[in-house]
């Protein structure tokens, strides 16, 4: 994370997210876990090297089904149907079922930070 905050290491950021997208589609939790973590800390420490990854959605729909999603799960399955604009919230929905609860629980802190990324840079572009 400290490593991102460097312009210089901008290739190095992206290459990351980039791996770690590949990674959160394995089957392998290790793996999963692994890129959930570093992906949240790039979105704390890189947001603008990480909004390039993610600023192809409308987040207030998305935060909109996610809060009124009912406990069985249908707000993710209409979330993911959202999905070919974003490869971030493609990829990280599916860890929020995943089996280790490590796994859930690290996906959904990313998934937080992402969506504190998108709603900031969409409420400045609405003041703009």
């Amino acid at each position: 994370g400290k490593m991102s905050l460097r312009s210089a290491n901008v290739d190095r950021v992206e290459f990351e997210i980039v791996r770690c997208l590949e990674w959160l589609r394995t089957d392998r939790s290790d793996r999963k876990l692994a890129a959930v973590l570093v992906l949240r800390e790039l979105a704390k420490c890189a947001p603008t090297a990480f909004y390039s990854k993610t600023h192809n959605v409308n987040v207030q729909h998305h935060a909109a089904t996610a809060a009124g999603s009912s406990g069985g799960g249908g707000g993710l399955a209409t979330m993911a149907g959202l999905g070919g604009t974003n490869e971030f919230l493609d990829n990280i929905l599916p860890c929020l079922r995943d089996p280790q609860p490590i796994v859930r629980v690290c996906a959904a802190d990313a998934l937080a930070e992402c969506l504190k990324i998108l709603m900031e840079r969409q409420r400045g572009s609405m003041t703009a």
